[in-house]
C-alpha cells in the first residue's frame, strides 16, 4: 500500500485523518511531525514579529512626541 502524500498538516483534517490512520512505521510520519513543528514555530515567529513591529511603531511614536 502507497501513503499518499500530504504536504501541509491540514490536508490531513481536511481527508479527516490523523497520525493513528498510518502505519507506525511509516516515514510519512516523521515528516508530517516536522511541517506540523513548522508550521508552529511559523506561527510564532509572525506573532513574535507583529509584537516587535509593533513596540518599534511605539517608540517611533514616542520619539517624535
Amino acid at each position: 500500500m502507497v501513503t499518499p502524500w500530504f504536504n501541509q498538516w491540514k490536508m490531513l483534517l481536511e481527508k479527516k485523518l490523523t497520525l493513528h490512520d498510518f502505519a507506525i512505521f511509516d516515514p510519512l510520519l516523521d515528516l508530517l511531525h516536522v511541517l506540523k513543528n513548522q508550521e508552529i514555530n511559523n506561527k510564532e515567529l509572525k506573532e513574535l514579529l507583529d509584537t516587535v513591529n509593533s513596540q518599534r511603531k511605539k517608540l517611533k511614536k514616542i520619539k517624535k512626541s
